[in-house]
């Protein structure tokens, strides 16, 4: 079939059956247009709902936000105020339990401070009552027991010994005589030792640590260190020629005047206390060392001595009286050594004619030295100090700041007087 065919074929249709076909076409749009219009109507009144929706939803929300911001708001605000008052609540009882713990300690620290100063009180009252206590006697041999040695631990309030010299020739052995006063509640006992060449005497208290590591605790206990002691040591006149070492702790120590000399050589240590001698008569070797006791009295020298003094801070005031014997042909030469740090020393000389001038020698670093030999000194002197120098030597009077002062005399009885000092004062009279 060729294409004019159709052609033909389609001119030969009937009109009516194309105008029914082409009505149809126009009822069908005008359907569709409807229902798009009608589609239009409910898309836009669904999307009007949608929108609304979406209003009412947001709205929802928000204020569901705000509701649930508020709330949180108000839970932390909340939460603030309960650890506000929780924190506040901690320090108010916090700081109430400060005050009553001070106000308790410093109750008890009253009433322990009325306690210590009752019992000091009561104290010093048993120094008037020693001399009525009955002694405890003990003899020893000083040349197998060369040491003697006293341990208190801070129990001893008050503590004294005494030293004197026997006058019996044939009594080899020291004796030391013990009295202790103590309160009624105060018990305290003393125990002795004997190790290798050391007598050691302890002073102890009944329910206490006696230890050196807790010995400070004799000043904090109830009652504190309420114990006084007196130590009354008797040395024989004749040993072999052994050093008698006493170590007395913080005793004072006195030597009483003797009758007959110190035979045997005498080394005496302490801290601090002092020691005193009464016109003491030395026929051997003086040694002293302390920290911070003073040192002070008379002593007679009745041959060749050597006096040695080593002290921190201690004042030392000494009268010293050099005398000949007539029973030696070669009289010999005494040495006078002193060594201190602040302690002031006042020194005074006095030489017995035709006796050998002493060798002195002073060393300090801050103290103020006065020496005087009372006209009797023959020799040579050299002093040197940062501060003032003052010598008065035959009525001839020397002067000098910070600087050196010497002078010499060749004459057989000389001495030599050396003076050091840092920072101290020198005062000299010859």
């Amino acid at each position: 079939m060729s294409f004019n065919k159709f052609i033909d074929f389609s001119a030969h249709v009937d009109t009516s059956t194309i105008k029914k076909f082409e009505e149809k076409d126009k009822e069908i749009e005008r359907n569709i247009s409807e229902q798009g219009d009608t589609t239009v109507d409910i898309n836009n009144e669904s999307s009007n709902l949608y929108l609304d929706d979406d209003e009412t939803s947001k709205n929802n929300m928000n204020s569901d936000y705000r509701i649930n911001h508020s709330k949180e708001a108000s839970d932390l605000s909340s939460n603030s105020d309960t650890r506000f008052q929780r924190k506040k609540a901690c320090c108010c009882l916090t700081r109430i339990v400060l005050i009553w713990v001070t106000v308790i300690l410093l109750m008890f620290g009253l009433i322990y401070a009325i306690v210590i100063v009752v019992c000091i009180q009561n104290c010093d009252h048993l120094s008037k009552h020693i001399d009525s206590i009955e002694p405890e006697i003990i003899s020893y041999d000083p040349n197998l027991y060369t040491n003697f040695t006293i341990e208190d631990f801070n129990n001893v309030k008050e503590g004294e010994i005494v030293v004197s010299q026997s006058v019996v020739p044939n009594d080899n052995n020291a004796t030391l005589s013990i009295r202790l006063a103590t309160l009624t509640y105060t018990k305290a006992y003393m125990k002795s030792e004997f190790q290798d060449s050391t007598f050691i005497l302890q002073i102890l208290r009944e329910s206490f640590p006696n230890s050196k590591k807790l010995a400070w605790l004799g000043y904090l206990s109830i009652p504190p260190k309420c114990v006084v002691a007196r130590l009354e040591l008797t040395l024989p006149q004749f040993t072999k020629n052994a050093t008698t070492l006493i170590n007395s702790n913080r005793f004072k120590t006195n030597f009483t005047q003797n009758l007959v000399p110190y035979t045997s050589p005498i080394h005496l240590e302490t801290s601090d206390g002092d020691i005193s001698f009464e016109n003491n008569l030395l026929a051997n070797q003086l040694s002293i060392v302390t920290q911070g006791g003073n040192i002070n009295g008379n002593l007679i020298q009745s041959k060749q001595n050597d006096i040695n003094i080593e002290t921190h801070n201690g004042k030392i005031t000494i009268n010293l009286d050099i005398k000949g014997d007539k029973n030696l042909v070669n009289q010999g030469q005494s040495n006078v050594k002193v060594t201190t740090s602040k302690g002031d020393i006042n020194l005074g000389i006095s030489i017995e004619k035709d006796i050998k001038s002493p060798n002195v020698e002073i060393n300090s670093i801050h103290s103020d030295i006065s020496v005087g030999f009372n006209n009797s000194f023959n020799g040579h002197y050299e002093i040197k100090s940062a501060g003032k120098i003052k010598v008065v030597n035959n009525l001839e009077i020397t002067s000098k700041t910070n600087g050196e002062i010497g002078d010499f005399n060749n004459e057989e009885l000389s001495g030599v007087v050396n003076i050091r000092s840092k920072n101290g004062d020198v005062d000299a009279k010859f």
